[in-house]
């Protein structure tokens, strides 16, 4: 069961030890999922904040 991430701070920290970054675009919110080994983080977010953090975070991403 992923786990939702309410803080961008503790994405942010999370994101050090993540294998890999999915992006998921609806109509104005942005999903950014973070798989690390055995934890799925979900981190819901606007386009401008999500676009600003993909490009912060050098993980591989896959878009859908």
């Amino acid at each position: 069961m992923p786990k939702l991430i309410h803080s961008i701070d503790e994405f942010r920290e999370i994101s050090k030890g993540a294998n890999e970054l999915r992006i998921v675009r609806r109509k104005d919110r942005v999903k950014l999922k973070l798989s690390t080994n055995g934890m799925l983080y979900v981190y819901i977010t606007t386009e401008d904040e999500g676009e600003s953090l993909i490009k912060e975070l050098k993980l591989p991403h896959i878009e859908f």
